[in-house]
């Protein structure tokens, strides 16, 4: 959903960055000593959306959840960001550290003028794997039934393979012939006289129709 949500900005002419959050605190941390007006020029600050994955999965350190803060507090009423994440939001103390007050003035800017949506159910991923696993398996016992039941072809099983030593009746229209024989025309029906020559045929004119003769 969010891949999709970043598309639809991108459609509409926004400038869209998209990180997991270990790619973006591996900057974070690169660009810790920039000044103010270099950090303005990093893709993280200047797009419009910017929209982080994967957060929650580790805890972050009190390096890492200062500069994460100071992202937030940066992007604050300037650009968008969404972000992806498994864990509620009293569960963010630890995330950050286990830091409650930086948590809450992350979660103030946050929160702020936002939409959270609350996903619940099984992953889509998880069901379209038992989607396929029951596939395999209805398969599997059609291909079971049909070898079991007499006199029935199975479906399934693979196709005969021809035998090497037996070679394939040749067509007689094909068949090999003798080095310098010369196959006979068969003699036309027709006569002698029924039979037109180049010239005449060309021009139409037949033996017996003819009268310039």
């Amino acid at each position: 959903m969010a891949i999709a949500l970043a598309v639809r900005a991108v459609e509409c002419g926004f400038g869209v960055s998209f990180c997991r959050l270990d790619e973006l605190m591996a900057a974070l941390r690169r660009d810790a000593n920039l000044s103010p007006s270099r950090l303005r020029r990093k893709k993280y600050l200047s797009s419009s959306l910017l929209v982080i994955d994967e957060v929650g999965f580790d805890p972050m350190t009190r390096q890492e959840a200062s500069l994460f803060f100071r992202l937030v507090s940066h992007r604050y009423q300037r650009g968008s960001i969404l972000i992806t994440t498994n864990k509620g939001i009293r569960e963010w103390p630890e995330i950050l550290a286990g830091d409650e007050v930086l948590a809450a003035a992350i979660l103030d800017r946050l929160l702020h003028n936002s939409h959270v949506l609350d996903i619940k159910g099984r992953s889509y991923r998880l069901r379209d794997l038992e989607r396929a696993v029951s596939r395999h398996r209805r398969c599997v016992s059609r291909a079971h039934s049909a070898a079991e039941a007499p006199g029935e072809r199975n479906p399934f099983a693979a196709a005969p393979t021809p035998d090497s030593s037996r070679r394939p009746p040749r067509c007689r229209r094909y068949r090999s012939r003798r080095p310098g024989h010369r196959r006979r025309r068969r003699p036309s029906k027709r006569s002698n006289d029924q039979r037109p020559s180049g010239i005449r045929h060309v021009l139409g004119c037949w033996p017996r129709a003819c009268t310039c003769r």
